[in-house]
């Protein structure tokens, strides 16, 4: 209902796109698990319990790396020691400099966001700067985001009520090799 003389659209983009080096991916070797990465706010809007859910029952095929805080990390960590689960690992912020180099240690980037009505039209920044800098996605998260995953081919996506579809996708993702893989970032 707004007039259009009255609406700017400003797009968004990634700042430091032209600062921040390209991720490589690293190669995977039969057997090595798939080191899939999360950077970022450790909230509730996350929804990192039902990544850590699905992680979990990949067992040490897949390794997730959490980089960050946020008001959900103390019960984070009280669920990775109350499970003894061995394949998730919680780091504390970085520089972003510091987590650019941390990024090629990665086969998959974690997007995750909860399936809430706000989040359906959100573009996190995160995705732009994953994508620029060429890094392979798993967006476990709704709307615009996933759907910009999907069309542009830069990685696998699946629905983020659904934590048994993400373990479906994570074992898929552990079928993929590096190159694969990589040319998934270079498509974003």
């Amino acid at each position: 209902g707004v007039e259009p003389a009255r609406a700017s659209y400003i797009y968004n983009w990634d700042y430091r796109s032209e600062e921040r080096d390209h991720v490589t991916v690293p190669t995977r070797h039969p057997g090595d698990p798939l080191v899939l990465m999360y950077a970022g706010n450790i909230g509730r809007a996350q929804n990192l319990h039902a990544v850590i859910g699905a992680v979990r029952r990949c067992g040490p095929g897949v390794q997730l790396i959490i980089i960050g805080s946020g008001a959900e990390e103390p019960e984070i960590c009280r669920r990775i020691a109350d499970q003894g689960i061995n394949n998730v690992t919680l780091r504390d912020h970085v520089s972003p400099d510091a987590l650019n180099l941390l990024r090629s240690r990665a086969h998959l980037h974690l997007v995750s966001l909860a399936d809430e009505p706000l989040f359906r039209v959100t573009l996190p920044s995160k995705l732009q700067s994953l994508m620029a800098s060429g890094a392979p996605i798993l967006a476990f998260a709704p709307g615009e985001a996933s759907e910009l995953v999907v069309r542009s081919g830069a990685g696998i996506t699946c629905d983020p009520c659904d934590e048994d579809g993400l373990l479906t996708a994570l074992e898929s993702a552990r079928r993929l090799d590096s190159s694969q893989l990589a040319a998934m970032g270079a498509r974003g």
